[in-house]
């Protein structure tokens, strides 16, 4: 004792003490079990059976054996271990499939679908500006969902059906109309896609395109699948495609371009006077961003070759990394693609429009793929919704990238910050700190490029093109109804996107297209009966309507869009109404005008919104009626000043 007051004797730590016990606890923890359990262990794999015939059938049932009441197995010895134990456990494992190897790039072609048209068209040319063979297999029709059925398991949702039915009838016009054998299209294509995790039927279209391309004649059909959660490195140095950087902001870039060319679309078709001639003039600039991502490659008007030249050793840094991001570098200091689209929407600006005739603004959401394709996989809704006087509002794919990268940063936020103070954190867990924020401003500096380049376009663009939605206001105007911690299909996304856009007076209705028995939207719709009934309180009429859709059911489904879009136009209407009333000229007189002032007929004038009024028509007349005010004043001062002239002179 005295040796150990005298210091002679070091004295423990808490945290050592603590260790001690903690070890001593475990170490006699196992031995009390092993005790307990060793008897339960030798009752199954003894020699000698002295139990009752209850306890032997069912010890026989619960591993799968013939019940024998007279103490003897199957085999006929009492002293055997039973199979269950014996037998070795084989987990299920992915079949393994041929790989797409970097040596094949120059003959297999890629196929890929799923997107919108203009989507599709982007991303094939660039990937052909990356150097590959690239295709898209058409919209899906209702023969694809036809075929898609026959091939999948049943009780799959109907972007399944669609898209797996769309790539196994293209495989077949290939064989049975272009002459290709079986083995040349396994060959000479693979078919590229994404996947994911969660709890939705997502995870399990990996699985069903491997069973419909085998149920189809096509077994060992490549299937190359990128996670959408998995970065932008996912490939090795012999993978046939090279995931990184380059290739992640080319295929970006395609989807940024898609959108704004959609969003355009649909605002301007509704308001055309000449009908088909948007869809012309969109092809065409379509094609000429096609042949500027195409010539990327080349260097003709693109950065390959700034690229190339960028391939050296400055100071001391790899040479892979510059030719990596090399391109995101030259695309953030320079507005590579503001050029081109300016060339587009030159070309889009002789367009004649009419913006006096009302059109009820439909916002379209839902789950990701129902709210984005054009053909049956939706009942055709965006043409019909057009045809039936309203304009359609689309979700950005860019959206979804952002969610996203949100969704990484909270999680990594809160998986951090679990059950520890900051100073803890900072004190003990240095590396694992500088490790996190790291990932945050990644991931964060990701977003931020993504949302800055998006910008940058639409402003290329005459900023027509509807902004991107704030992703935090999205998730606190779902937080108290929705749970932004939950994942799957788009999370809080569908209840924060209803409330932004109705609260906000930005569309007359809101259209949630999602598949049958889609789990996560099935939630969503759930919630919002609550939100729209607290915000109805609030003094909101916000209006809502759900749509299941499937390869059947059309004529139902558009009957019940009908039925909302009515409505909606009803309030276009009283809106435009009380706002020709309120400027005090005849909806002719204000026409005539617009017919005599060739610029006031340009898809891109500039239409500014007022606070309270939806419709594009609406403010529309309020701007002329400003303008014919203006005008007005000016004639007057022009004519008084004349005939003071006049009696000046006279007098």
């Amino acid at each position: 004792m005295n040796a150990w007051w005298a210091g002679a004797v070091p004295r423990k730590s808490c945290q050592a003490r603590f260790l001690e016990a903690a070890h001593w606890l475990w170490h006699h923890t196992k031995v009390v079990a092993r005790s307990f359990l060793k008897p339960l262990v030798d009752s199954y794999s003894g020699s000698e059976m002295s139990h009752d015939s209850l306890t032997q059938t069912t010890k026989a049932r619960s591993f799968g054996a013939t019940p024998h009441l007279d103490g003897v197995s199957a085999a006929g010895s009492v002293s055997e271990k039973p199979a269950l134990l014996a037998a070795r456990v084989e987990h299920f494992r992915r079949p393994t499939e041929r790989p797409f190897l970097r040596s094949e790039r120059e003959r297999v072609t890629c196929l890929f679908g799923g997107l919108t048209y203009r989507h599709e068209r982007l991303m094939e040319a660039s990937f052909q500006g990356m150097g590959y063979r690239a295709a898209r297999i058409h919209t899906p029709t209702k023969a694809d969902y036809d075929t898609g059925r026959e091939c999948c398991s049943p009780g799959m949702c109907n972007p399944v059906y669609f898209t797996v039915g769309a790539l196994v009838n293209y495989l077949k016009r290939l064989r049975d109309i272009e002459g290709l054998t079986v083995g040349q299209i396994l060959d000479g294509y693979v078919f590229v896609t994404t996947g994911s995790c969660g709890p939705c039927r997502f995870g399990m279209y990996e699985s069903e395109f491997r069973l419909a391309l085998r149920n189809s004649g096509f077994d060992g059909f490549r299937v190359v699948v990128f996670q959408q959660k998995a970065g932008a490195n996912q490939s090795s140095r012999d993978d046939g495609i090279e995931v990184n950087a380059e290739f992640a902001r080319r295929l970006v870039t395609a989807l940024m371009i898609g959108d704004l060319l959609n969003d355009l679309a649909h605002q301007i078709r509704p308001y055309e006077v000449n009908p088909g001639e948007t869809e012309c003039v969109l092809e065409e600039a379509l094609e000429r961003v096609c042949t500027f991502l195409r010539l990327e490659r080349t260097g003709g008007r693109g950065a390959k070759c700034e690229v190339q030249s960028a391939r050296c050793d400055v100071l001391g840094v790899h040479r892979g990394i510059l030719r990596d991001w090399g391109g995101v570098l030259l695309q953030v200091i320079r507005n590579r693609y503001g050029r081109v689209l300016g060339e587009c929407m030159q070309l889009i600006d002789g367009i004649g429009v009419d913006y006096t005739w009302p059109r009820a603004l439909c916002k379209v959401t839902g789950e990701f793929w129902a709210q984005m394709t054009e053909g049956d996989g939706n009942f055709g809704m965006f043409s019909f919704v057009e045809s039936q006087g309203g304009e359609v509002m689309v979700e950005p794919i860019t959206t979804w990238l952002v969610y996203l990268l949100d969704s990484a940063v909270c999680r990594t936020r809160e998986v951090r910050s679990a059950g520890r103070s900051m100073h803890v954190r900072i004190v003990h867990n240095f590396g694992a700190w500088i490790v996190y924020l790291r990932k945050v401003a990644m991931l964060k500096t990701v977003s931020y490029l993504i949302r800055r380049e998006y910008e940058r376009m639409r402003r290329a663009l005459g900023g027509m093109p509807h902004p991107l939605a704030s992703m935090s206001e999205l998730r606190e105007l779902a937080r108290p109804f929705f749970n932004d911690r939950i994942t799957g299909g788009e999370g809080h996304m569908e209840v924060g996107k209803t409330l932004y856009y109705s609260v906000k007076g930005l569309s007359h209705m809101v259209l949630s297209l999602k598949p049958f028995g889609c789990l996560p939207s099935t939630q969503s719709d759930g919630v919002q009966r609550a939100a729209l009934s607290y915000y109805g309180r609030q003094g909101y009429d916000i209006l809502f309507l759900p749509v299941e859709t499937s390869g059947e059911g059309e004529i139902g489904a558009r009957g019940r869009v009908l039925m909302a879009l009515e409505q909606a136009k009803a309030r276009c209407e009283r809106e435009f109404e009380a706002c020709v009333e309120k400027t005090g000229y005849a909806v002719e007189d204000l026409r005539g005008y617009c017919a005599c002032h060739g610029e006031l007929r340009r898809p891109f004038q500039r239409v500014c919104k007022r606070k309270g009024i939806v419709g594009r028509a609406a403010n529309f007349v309020l701007n002329i009626a400003s303008r014919m005010d203006t005008e007005r004043d000016r004639r007057s001062l022009e004519r008084a000043g004349v005939d003071a002239a006049i009696r000046a002179r006279s007098g």
